[in-house]
This record gives C-alpha cells, sequence and structure tokens, in this order.
C-alpha cells in the first residue's frame, strides 16, 4: 500500500523544516518496523486458527518472515523463503488441486495410526486426519477433491488496512508543520 502526503511548511525556516521532516520519517520508519512484526504475528495465529487438519508442524507459519525494505518499508512474506519452507503455501491460500489430483495419480500412506482412507469421506474433502506419504503403501488414495482456499494473505491484508489507516489519519493530522 502506497500513501501519498501532501506537506507544507509555514512559519518555519527550510532547516527547520528538513530537520521536523527527517524525525517524522524516522518515527513511520519505526512504526512500520513494529506494524511489519504485529503483521507477520497476526498472518501465523490466521493460519494457526484457519487449520482443518490436526498434526501440522507449523512450516507455513514459520515460513512468514518480515523483511526490511530498501525505502524504510517491509515486506512481509518472502516468496523465495516460502517456496523453500513450505512450497505449498499457494495452494493453501487460494485454494484448488494438488498435482496429484490433477494428474490422477494414487498416493501412498495412510491416516493417522496408520488407518486406510475412512470410504464414507470418499469424494467430500472433509475428513479431518493427516495424510502422511509412506513410499508403498501401506493404503492408496485417489485425491479428488480440491484444497479450500484458507485465504491467509486476504484476511492480513484486511487487518493491515483497518490498522494502517486510522495511524496515517491520526498522524496526518497531528503533525502541524
Amino acid at each position: 500500500m502506497r500513501v501519498i502526503m501532501e506537506v507544507r511548511q509555514s512559519g518555519v525556516t527550510p532547516d527547520e523544516f528538513k530537520h521536523i521532516l527527517n524525525n517524522s520519517f524516522k518515527q513511520i520508519k519505526r512504526g512500520l518496523k513494529l506494524l511489519g512484526e504485529e503483521t507477520k504475528n497476526h498472518m501465523q495465529q490466521v493460519i494457526k486458527t484457519s487449520k482443518r487438519r490436526v498434526g501440522s508442524q507449523e512450516r507455513l507459519e514459520n515460513s512468514i518472515t518480515v523483511t526490511p525494505l530498501g525505502s524504510g518499508g517491509v515486506g512481509i512474506g518472502n516468496i523465495v523463503t516460502m517456496d523453500q519452507l513450505a512450497p505449498y503455501w499457494y495452494l493453501i491460500n487460494y485454494g484448488g488441486f494438488t498435482v496429484a489430483a490433477k494428474r490422477g495419480l494414487i498416493v501412498p500412506g495412510s491416516f493417522g495410526s496408520n488407518s486406510a482412507p475412512d470410504k464414507a469421506y470418499k469424494g467430500t474433502g472433509i475428513g479431518y486426519e493427516r495424510w502422511n506419504y509412506q513410499k508403498g503403501g501401506p493404503f492408496f488414495m485417489l485425491p479428488q477433491s480440491p484444497i479450500m482456499a484458507m485465504n491467509y494473505i486476504e484476511k492480513t491484508s484486511a487487518w493491515v488496512n483497518t490498522v494502517i489507516k486510522p495511524l496515517f489519519m491520526k498522524w496526518t493530522q497531528t503533525k502541524k508543520i
């Protein structure tokens, strides 16, 4: 999100004005860094509370990082890092079919404590047990249902908008330059 502000000088010398702007910019940079950490924590919390299956190793949450940007801003969720630590991040956020489901591949493994897939849930996508991949079996599953979108990026973006807009409004109203 970019914010454009109009700043007018009145009653101060150009050097005083420059000093005021530098101090204000430093405060904004500190605030953005803190907001970046809060945003990362909020996104991790959204992911934790939106999970549908037990047994998570929290790789997706741990892949969310705060990266300083050159202009004093911050980036949340470095895509290269996320691709390495949680390569399925895109599918979990936006939903869709896994590669196995798209290609009609059978996936070997088992649910929970070495149990077979429950045929009552076949094709519903509502089972809550974690599928454990095991090369060669003992059971096989043909994924047919899409992954439901978690929308953790969109939920966090909406939260940031509710937090940052009042902060900028407050800052622009209280700084009389």
